[in-house]
Order: C-alpha cells, then structure tokens, then sequence
C-alpha cells in the first residue's frame, strides 16, 4: 500500500478529524523549544482509542512512522521525524 492509498484510507475514516492544512501542520511540527519546525505530512484527531488502533494499524501495514503529540510544550524535542534524522 502507498503513502498516497493509506492518506486517503485515513481521510475518508476520519473526514474532519483528519487534516493536511498548513496550520495544522505548522502547529504540529513544532513545540515550546528552539528547534526548528518539522511539520508532519498529515495530523489525525483520534477520540477514543479505537480511533489510535486503527491508525495505528493502518499506517503499520505501509510502514508510516506515528508520531504522538500532546500539548506541544516540550522543551526536549525528543519526538523529531524519523525522515528529520
């Protein structure tokens, strides 16, 4: 499965709840620290945790790295992309 097959399996899951807007992006790609921004590809808004198995799962079977975000406060940068390294 493509990157570009699995994005679409998402989107249509989680309409909405899945975004590849620049804001979203941009705020997702950065935290409270120095670092530079790295924006993700896409952001999902899992609810429940069914919602983080299936993703999970799907991104899995096309070897899609996840990255968990919380709040954005860290000051370590210790979750950079993998393609960032």
């Amino acid at each position: 499965m493509t990157i570009q097959n699995t994005f679409e399996i998402l989107k249509n899951h989680f309409g909405e709840r899945w975004s590849t807007s620049q804001t979203d992006l941009e705020n997702h790609g950065h935290s409270e620290s120095y670092f530079p921004t790295h924006a993700p590809d896409a952001v999902v808004y899992p609810l429940t945790t069914a919602d983080v198995v299936y993703i999970v799962n799907v991104c899995h079977q096309s070897k899609i790295p996840i990255i968990g975000y919380g709040v954005g406060t860290c000051l370590l940068y210790t979750s950079p992309s993998p393609r960032d390294r």
